[in-house]
């Protein structure tokens, strides 16, 4: 299983070669406009941008809030998923990024509209602000942490122990721990076989209770 650290690796390789070809595709078509138009394509661009970092410092406070309320990192573990959603998520980035370069082109030819700057930078920044905060925390986008007084998702969301019902080992994916939250509410997390020991000890704590032998425990769902 990659490392959270690869994540984080992997993730900024993606945006860096993303930023790059954009850049790349946009850079001599805006050497190409009047002063007037590379104006307005910069203001659009700076105003998300801002927009984006304020977005960021809130990210943060809230990431530290949910760490004063969670405690101390005791493991940190990859969520599962498939290729397709891997393919499926980077696209979606991919498009959003384009799709909003392509607005500002679009825009530039007329005059400065602020409101739909405003409408569009929400959009960036908060998506933006959201994947940046993620890797730059280390905890990527699948990456859930067993903290001292609960379970943390993608660094922001926190779930107290108490709400976990049952744990128990995927029958078909050895390696897969399947959390049960509230019952209605299956996470299946990636467990290395080296901290396999430590991961069970952490939820007989913290849970009350033994983790459950394999099984496939019927329909599921996964968060």
């Amino acid at each position: 299983m990659p490392s959270s650290t690869q994540y984080s690796l992997r993730s900024l390789f993606v945006l860096t070669l993303l930023v790059g070809v954009v850049a790349a595709i946009v850079a001599p078509l805006v050497r190409s406009w009047n002063t007037e138009r590379q104006l307005l394509f910069a203001a659009q661009a700076g105003i998300s941008t801002a927009m984006t970092v304020v977005a960021l410092v809130m990210l943060s406070f809230r990431r530290y809030a949910v760490e004063q309320r969670t405690g101390r990192l005791l493991q940190r573990l990859a969520r599962r998923r498939t290729l397709l959603k891997r393919v499926g998520q980077a696209a979606l980035a991919a498009f959003l990024a384009i799709a909003v370069v392509a607005q500002w082109i679009v825009q530039s030819e007329e005059r400065f509209n602020f409101a739909g700057t405003l409408q569009q930078g929400f959009l960036l920044s908060g998506f933006s602000a959201d994947l940046i905060a993620t890797h730059w925390w280390n905890v990527g986008p699948d990456v859930v942490e067993l903290r001292e007084q609960g379970l943390v998702r993608r660094g922001l969301f926190d779930t107290p122990w108490s709400r976990v019902t049952r744990c128990y080992w995927n029958r078909y994916f050895p390696d897969v721990l399947m959390v049960v939250v509230e019952r209605f509410d299956t996470w299946e997390l990636n467990v290395p076989p080296r901290d396999r020991e430590a991961v069970e000890q952490v939820f007989r704590q913290k849970c009350g209770n033994e983790v459950g032998p394999p099984h496939d425990g019927g329909k599921h769902a996964e968060s």
